[in-house]
Parts: structure tokens; sequence; C-alpha cells
């Protein structure tokens, strides 16, 4: 009887540890299966994306300590005690406007062309120029980019930021075959696409480069002198000019007559310069001439009177 009864006491809990054994796997199943507002491999999961980035998770990962936040559309640097923000990558060539963003108590230094920028509105830069925005004295921590007129002289090419890549990039109406790089010495109208594939960014634009500076035959200077009038009237008409005469800006006028020290300094459009300095010996002109022809008729009347009176001194 005894063995009897140690026999139906083993059975039932073996039939209990059975069961048990399959309530837990049903409840494993159910907590992997859980989807649900709170799921902890999710949390997990953002966790290892954003790592050290503060701009939730709409922001991705382009490069090194390059973050791309879609929520606001800028890309954020991270600098030794804070962050830029650019609506374009560093090292990135522009038409549009560059909107800047950095942490509150950073005092950058914006220079375009090597001329420090001295105000800024709205934090946005809309001047053509090449752009270095600096964060400390020794120049370790910058982020740079080129706004660029529809025509420029002010790039010789394009390399990609890192992370990113060429999609498209025309030449006159050829296609170029380039992922990185874009030679952009030759003159005609360049049309380029780029991005990150990782953060789904796609910027581009469309120039016409000019390398070619205005020019001025003035065929009346030799060797850097001219004896007479110097022609300027071939100035190209969608140039600027700046004239020095002994170091004194005087306006243009076709032909330049007085004599002295000139220096001429043309810009056209794309921003390039050309500059020609000669002097304008003293000569003789009309004027010059009709100046001397009044000044000897004045001499000759001055001794015809001279020679007069004495004459009539001696009769006397």
């Amino acid at each position: 009887m005894k063995k009897k009864v140690m026999i139906l006491l083993l059975y039932v809990s073996t039939l209990a540890a059975v069961f048990s054994t399959k309530a837990y796997a049903q409840d494993a199943d159910t907590d992997i299966d859980y989807e649900g507002v709170i799921d902890y491999r999710e949390d997990i999961a953002s966790a290892e994306i954003t790592e050290g980035n503060a701009h939730g998770e709409e922001s991705v990962t382009v490069s090194d300590n390059v973050i791309y936040d879609k929520a606001d559309q800028m890309y954020y640097y991270e600098l030794t005690g804070g962050e830029i923000g650019m609506n374009v990558p560093s090292g990135a060539i522009t038409t549009e406007p560059v909107k800047l963003s950095y942490t509150k108590g950073l005092s950058p230094a914006i220079y375009c062309d090597g001329n420090k920028v001295e105000s800024v509105t709205d934090d946005t830069l809309t001047e053509s120029g090449r752009y270095t925005v600096l964060f400390d004295a020794l120049g370790k921590e910058t982020v740079d980019f080129t706004i660029a007129p529809e025509v420029t002289s002010l790039t010789y090419g394009f390399t990609v930021p890192d992370g990113f890549k060429i999609f498209s990039a025309i030449y006159d109406g050829t296609e170029l075959s380039s992922a990185s790089y874009v030679d952009m010495t030759k003159e005609g109208k360049y049309s380029i696409i780029y991005g990150s594939e990782d953060a789904g960014t796609r910027h581009s634009f469309t120039v016409t480069v000019d390398h070619t500076p205005p020019e001025l035959l003035l065929e009346a200077v030799v060797d850097g002198y001219a004896d007479g009038p110097v022609d300027i009237s071939d100035k190209p008409e969608d140039a600027s000019i700046t004239i020095l005469l002994n170091d004194s800006e005087i306006a243009y006028t076709k032909e330049l007559t007085r004599s002295g020290t000139y220096k001429i300094t043309l810009e056209d459009p794309a921003g390039n310069k050309s500059t020609y300095q000669f002097v304008i010996r003293i000569y003789f002109n009309f004027n010059s001439w009709a100046f001397l022809g009044i000044l000897a008729l004045v001499i000759v009347v001055i001794l015809a009177y001279l020679i007069y009176s004495k004459k009539t001194l001696r009769v006397r």
C-alpha cells in the first residue's frame, strides 16, 4: 500500500513540474512577442543609437563627431564645451544662406575671405565668400564652407565631406564620374548633387565657374609710363572699377588726362580681380599749347610796352 502511495505522489509531482515548465515557457514567449508602449528592448536599442547624443530619436550619426538632426534639419559638430549646428555640412559649397546654431557660452570668430565678420543677422550668413568659423585661438576646432554666387571664381574643386558621397556631377551637360571629388578648374557650368545615405539628406548647387580676370588694353602705356592721355573706355561693362590718382580715389572717365601715378582695380561679378599701375608724365596737349601761346603773347605785349615806354622817355 505504501509503495502505491509513493508511486502516486511521484506521478503527481512529475505532472506539476511539467505544467509549471509549460507555464513559464508561455510567459517567456509572451514577453518576447509583446509589442506595447513600453518595450525594454527598444529602449536599449535607442540608447545604443543615440549614445552621447542629446538630439533624440530623429538624429543620425553621419561621421565621427557629426550628428544630423532630422527634426530641425541641422548638422551638429561636437566641440570642446559644446557644439555647433549648421544647415549644411562643414566643407560644403552652397549658393544658399547658411544658418548657424551653437551652444550658449561659445564665442566663435567668423571669417569671410580672411576678414572677420563683425555682425551676423539672425545667425544667418548670406554674403558670398569662403567662410571659416573658429572656436579656439589655435584654430584646432573649426568648420568651413563656401557661399558661392551663381557665377564664381571661389572654387577650383569640390571634395565631399566625410560621411557623404556625390550622387551626380554634371559639367556643361556631360556626366562626370566621381564619388568624392570634382575638379572644377575648367571654366563652365557645374551641377552637383551630394548627400549622406545614412541621414537620407541631399544637397545640390549649380555654379558657372569663371577664372578669367577682366582686362584693359592701356595701349598708351609703355613700360609703366604714358606720355599722353590713357584710354580706358574698353572697361568690361559688368566689371566694377576703382581708380586712384596719387593715392586718392577719382571718378571713372573714359580717358585719363591728368599727370600722376595711377592704380586701377577691376573686379567682375565672379570675383576675379586685375590691377594696373602706371604713371602719366607731364605732357603738352592742346590746352597746354594754348596756355603757352597766351603766355607768350602776354610776354610780347609786356616787352613791346616796355620798349615803347623807353623810347617815349628818350624823346622827352
